[in-house]
């Protein structure tokens, strides 16, 4: 039996029966990608305890997943302050574990590298860019996001295989140890979407670049927790466009903190 350590960076909430749920994407029908590959997957994040179960939530626990809690800190500081109670609850876990996959780069996911690290082989998902890892515009946050993108590179080249969500962007800012040596059993990379589209999904049209089409139609897909998604950057670009007398219509798909409802 192989038993995978997933360690990601989604909050649960677990129900008065031990049922586990979360709010989005992480559910049993993600986890049985992983089982496709390995015997047992043990899922690590921070939890809580509710009385009630949002109809909306998604079910994580079935058949070949265990749950491993971790403290339900949020923030540097409230991550900082339980950092003795993480770092006890990662070694307890990594003893009954095979090789653990990281989906990073957040704080609690590279706690997690800093003790798996030597102990088991790792797999790291590159979910985002690094530079922007702490949203603000200061000088202490600015060197902050530095500092962590320097980090982030580091355990690229450390890891034994790093999986990609882009084909080539992110390779080359954060290439793994594979990317830079030869590929081997122990150093490999490869990349990957949780997104699943069809050819039918993807339209193909030609622009005759001396006629302003009527109407520019565009749609951007992504949570709207922070501006990590970019979408106040697009809202700038449409700005440029209106000034030089484009017409479109642009739609923004998702859910999150910053939306007005």
């Amino acid at each position: 039996t192989v038993t995978v350590f997933l360690v990601v960076e989604t909050h649960f909430y677990k129900d008065k029966q031990g049922n586990i749920w979360g709010k989005r994407v992480v559910d049993y029908n993600f986890l049985k990608r992983y089982l496709q590959v390995f015997d047992e997957v043990c899922l690590c994040g921070r939890c809580r305890a509710i009385e009630k179960v949002n109809p909306s939530f998604l079910k994580v626990n079935g058949e070949n997943v265990k749950f491993f809690e971790l403290p339900d800190c949020r923030g540097i500081k409230q991550t900082l302050f339980c950092l003795r109670d993480i770092y006890k609850s990662l070694d307890k876990y990594i003893m009954v574990c095979d090789c653990a996959i990281i989906r990073f780069p957040t704080l609690i996911t590279m706690i997690a590298f800093s003790k798996v690290y030597r102990k088991l082989p790792i797999g790291l998902e590159l979910m985002i860019s690094a530079h922007d890892m702490i949203i603000g515009e200061s000088f202490f946050v600015k060197l902050l996001n530095r500092i962590l993108e320097s980090v982030v590179k580091k355990m690229c080249l450390m890891a034994n295989g790093v999986a990609y969500v882009t084909e080539w962007y992110l390779q080359k800012i954060y290439p793994s140890y594979s990317i830079k040596h030869p590929e081997s059993k122990e150093h490999f990379h490869g990349s990957y979407s949780t997104v699943e589209l069809e050819t039918c999904n993807y339209h193909e049209k030609k622009w005759n670049k001396e006629e302003k089409p009527s109407e520019i139609q565009m749609i951007s897909i992504g949570y709207m927790d922070d501006q990590r998604k970019g979408q106040n950057k697009i809202i700038k670009a449409l700005f440029c466009l209106k000034k030089q007398g484009l017409k479109f219509r642009m739609r923004f798909v998702g859910d999150g903190k910053m939306l007005v409802k």
